[in-house]
Protein backbone atom coordinates (compact mmCIF):
# COMPACT_ATOMS: atom_id res chain seq x y z
CA UNK A 1 0.00 0.00 0.00
CA UNK A 2 2.70 2.56 0.87
CA UNK A 3 4.66 1.33 -2.23
CA UNK A 4 1.91 2.51 -4.34
CA UNK A 5 1.04 5.42 -2.55
CA UNK A 6 4.70 6.43 -3.09
CA UNK A 7 4.55 5.61 -7.04
CA UNK A 8 1.32 7.58 -7.23
CA UNK A 9 2.96 10.76 -5.54
CA UNK A 10 6.09 10.78 -7.52
CA UNK A 11 3.83 10.65 -10.76
CA UNK A 12 2.09 13.96 -9.39
CA UNK A 13 5.20 15.81 -8.73
CA UNK A 14 6.77 14.52 -12.02
CA UNK A 15 4.12 15.07 -14.18
CA UNK A 16 3.33 18.59 -13.61
CA UNK A 17 7.56 19.22 -14.80
CA UNK A 18 6.93 16.99 -18.00
CA UNK A 19 3.57 18.96 -18.99
CA UNK A 20 5.52 21.82 -18.92
CA UNK A 21 8.67 21.61 -20.44
CA UNK A 22 8.21 22.99 -24.41
CA UNK A 23 9.04 19.72 -26.98
CA UNK A 24 12.54 20.82 -28.84
CA UNK A 25 12.26 22.61 -32.04
CA UNK A 26 13.15 20.95 -35.26
CA UNK A 27 16.32 22.44 -36.40
CA UNK A 28 16.76 23.21 -39.81
CA UNK A 29 19.33 21.94 -41.60
CA UNK A 30 22.16 24.68 -43.06
CA UNK A 31 21.70 25.72 -46.59
CA UNK A 32 24.89 24.26 -48.38
CA UNK A 33 26.78 23.81 -51.69
CA UNK A 34 24.73 20.34 -52.26
CA UNK A 35 21.60 21.66 -51.75
CA UNK A 36 21.63 23.69 -55.30
CA UNK A 37 21.42 21.56 -58.49
CA UNK A 38 21.61 23.99 -61.47
CA UNK A 39 23.90 26.87 -61.64
CA UNK A 40 24.63 29.82 -64.40
CA UNK A 41 27.63 31.79 -64.93
CA UNK A 42 29.95 33.89 -66.93
CA UNK A 43 33.45 35.12 -67.92
CA UNK A 44 36.16 35.83 -69.55
CA UNK A 45 39.30 34.08 -71.36
CA UNK A 46 42.30 36.00 -72.58
CA UNK A 47 43.54 34.00 -75.82
CA UNK A 48 47.41 34.11 -75.80
CA UNK A 49 47.59 32.66 -80.08
CA UNK A 50 44.78 35.26 -81.11
CA UNK A 51 45.50 37.71 -78.51
CA UNK A 52 41.99 38.46 -77.80
CA UNK A 53 39.15 37.73 -75.38
CA UNK A 54 36.54 34.61 -75.44
CA UNK A 55 33.84 35.97 -73.36
CA UNK A 56 31.56 33.04 -72.80
CA UNK A 57 28.30 32.07 -70.63
CA UNK A 58 27.15 29.08 -69.19
CA UNK A 59 23.87 27.29 -67.91
CA UNK A 60 24.54 23.58 -65.94
CA UNK A 61 23.73 20.73 -63.31
CA UNK A 62 25.62 19.87 -60.16
CA UNK A 63 25.17 16.02 -59.46
CA UNK A 64 25.94 14.77 -56.08
CA UNK A 65 29.32 13.09 -56.60
CA UNK A 66 30.76 16.71 -57.25
CA UNK A 67 30.56 15.98 -61.21
CA UNK A 68 28.49 18.42 -63.89
CA UNK A 69 27.78 19.21 -66.82
CA UNK A 70 26.87 22.64 -68.70
CA UNK A 71 26.42 24.20 -71.49
CA UNK A 72 28.27 27.13 -72.69
CA UNK A 73 28.42 29.46 -75.46
CA UNK A 74 30.58 32.68 -76.16
CA UNK A 75 31.80 35.19 -79.00
CA UNK A 76 35.75 35.47 -80.16
CA UNK A 77 36.16 38.32 -81.99
CA UNK A 78 38.95 39.77 -84.40
CA UNK A 79 39.39 42.54 -86.40
CA UNK A 80 42.75 42.52 -88.25
CA UNK A 81 44.44 44.61 -91.56
CA UNK A 82 45.78 41.86 -93.82
CA UNK A 83 47.59 42.79 -97.23
CA UNK A 84 45.62 40.46 -100.11
CA UNK A 85 47.04 39.98 -103.00
CA UNK A 86 45.06 39.92 -106.23
CA UNK A 87 45.14 39.15 -110.19
CA UNK A 88 44.99 42.57 -112.19
CA UNK A 89 46.44 43.70 -115.66
CA UNK A 90 48.45 46.37 -116.56
CA UNK A 91 48.61 47.49 -120.24
CA UNK A 92 47.27 44.30 -121.12
CA UNK A 93 49.91 42.64 -119.19
CA UNK A 94 48.52 40.22 -116.09
CA UNK A 95 50.12 41.40 -112.75
CA UNK A 96 49.64 40.54 -109.04
CA UNK A 97 48.29 43.58 -107.22
CA UNK A 98 49.34 44.07 -103.13
CA UNK A 99 46.10 45.51 -101.09
CA UNK A 100 45.74 46.67 -97.72
CA UNK A 101 42.15 45.57 -96.57
CA UNK A 102 40.31 44.61 -93.01
CA UNK A 103 39.34 40.99 -91.75
CA UNK A 104 36.93 40.61 -89.95
CA UNK A 105 36.79 37.34 -87.95
CA UNK A 106 33.47 36.18 -85.40
CA UNK A 107 33.49 32.87 -83.94
CA UNK A 108 30.80 31.63 -81.89
CA UNK A 109 31.42 28.47 -80.25
CA UNK A 110 28.48 26.57 -78.27
CA UNK A 111 29.53 23.48 -76.48
CA UNK A 112 27.94 20.50 -74.23
CA UNK A 113 30.66 20.49 -71.29
CA UNK A 114 31.15 17.44 -68.60
CA UNK A 115 33.11 18.99 -65.64
CA UNK A 116 34.53 17.28 -62.20
CA UNK A 117 35.67 18.97 -58.82
CA UNK A 118 37.84 17.59 -56.32
CA UNK A 119 37.77 19.53 -52.67
CA UNK A 120 40.72 21.20 -51.22
CA UNK A 121 39.32 22.45 -48.35
CA UNK A 122 35.61 23.97 -46.79
CA UNK A 123 35.62 26.50 -49.64
CA UNK A 124 38.66 25.75 -52.62
CA UNK A 125 38.27 23.02 -55.24
CA UNK A 126 39.73 22.62 -58.24
CA UNK A 127 38.01 21.12 -61.17
CA UNK A 128 39.12 19.48 -64.92
CA UNK A 129 36.79 19.30 -67.53
CA UNK A 130 36.22 18.71 -71.30
CA UNK A 131 33.69 19.32 -74.21
CA UNK A 132 32.39 20.00 -77.65
CA UNK A 133 30.44 21.23 -79.78
CA UNK A 134 29.99 23.18 -82.92
CA UNK A 135 31.34 26.81 -83.71
CA UNK A 136 29.85 29.32 -86.52
CA UNK A 137 33.01 31.02 -88.05
CA UNK A 138 31.84 34.22 -90.31
CA UNK A 139 34.93 35.84 -92.09
CA UNK A 140 34.33 39.31 -93.86
CA UNK A 141 36.97 40.85 -96.11
CA UNK A 142 36.65 44.23 -96.49
CA UNK A 143 35.84 44.94 -100.07
CA UNK A 144 36.00 41.10 -101.32
CA UNK A 145 32.55 40.15 -99.28
CA UNK A 146 32.28 37.42 -96.79
CA UNK A 147 31.26 33.89 -95.46
CA UNK A 148 30.21 31.84 -92.51
CA UNK A 149 29.96 28.03 -91.75
CA UNK A 150 29.51 25.76 -88.95
CA UNK A 151 32.08 23.65 -87.85
CA UNK A 152 33.42 20.67 -85.07
CA UNK A 153 35.43 21.97 -81.94
CA UNK A 154 36.39 20.46 -78.44
CA UNK A 155 37.95 22.29 -75.66
CA UNK A 156 39.77 21.14 -72.28
CA UNK A 157 39.79 23.06 -68.93
CA UNK A 158 40.84 22.92 -65.40
CA UNK A 159 41.55 25.43 -62.38
CA UNK A 160 40.34 26.51 -59.32
CA UNK A 161 36.97 27.92 -57.80
CA UNK A 162 35.95 29.51 -54.87
CA UNK A 163 33.07 29.32 -52.63
CA UNK A 164 32.10 32.88 -51.44
CA UNK A 165 28.86 31.23 -50.33
CA UNK A 166 26.46 28.45 -50.60
CA UNK A 167 24.93 30.33 -53.45
CA UNK A 168 28.05 32.27 -55.41
CA UNK A 169 31.47 31.35 -56.42
CA UNK A 170 34.35 32.61 -58.70
CA UNK A 171 36.55 30.61 -60.55
CA UNK A 172 39.81 31.51 -62.34
CA UNK A 173 41.72 28.79 -65.08
CA UNK A 174 43.11 27.77 -68.05
CA UNK A 175 41.30 26.28 -71.20
CA UNK A 176 42.72 24.52 -74.69
CA UNK A 177 40.05 25.11 -77.40
CA UNK A 178 40.50 23.18 -80.95
CA UNK A 179 38.74 24.25 -83.75
CA UNK A 180 38.61 22.17 -87.29
CA UNK A 181 39.09 23.51 -90.82
CA UNK A 182 35.98 25.71 -92.16
CA UNK A 183 34.73 24.76 -95.60
CA UNK A 184 34.37 28.04 -97.30
CA UNK A 185 34.75 26.45 -100.67
CA UNK A 186 36.53 28.64 -103.58
CA UNK A 187 36.62 31.59 -100.92
CA UNK A 188 39.32 30.83 -98.74
CA UNK A 189 41.20 28.10 -96.66
CA UNK A 190 42.01 28.79 -92.91
CA UNK A 191 42.62 25.42 -91.97
CA UNK A 192 42.19 23.78 -88.48
CA UNK A 193 43.18 26.02 -85.93
CA UNK A 194 43.43 26.14 -81.73
CA UNK A 195 44.25 28.82 -79.23
CA UNK A 196 44.78 28.54 -75.27
CA UNK A 197 44.01 31.19 -72.39
CA UNK A 198 43.61 32.06 -68.88
CA UNK A 199 40.65 33.49 -67.37
CA UNK A 200 38.24 33.97 -64.75
CA UNK A 201 34.38 33.72 -64.01
CA UNK A 202 31.85 34.12 -61.69
CA UNK A 203 28.95 31.73 -60.73
CA UNK A 204 25.79 31.49 -58.95
CA UNK A 205 24.04 28.64 -58.03
CA UNK A 206 20.45 27.86 -57.63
Amino acid sequence: MKNTLRTCCAIALISPLCAGEPAPAPSTPPTTYDSYCWFLGGGGDYLFDSEEIYWNGHIGYNFSDSSSIFLEAGWIGSDDEVTVATEGSINDEPVIILEDTNIDIDIVPVTLNYKYEWALGDRLAWYLGVGAGAANIDVEVGGFGSDDEWTFMAQAFTGLVYEFTPAFEGYLGVRYMWFDEPDFGDDGDLGDFDDWGAGLGLRFNF
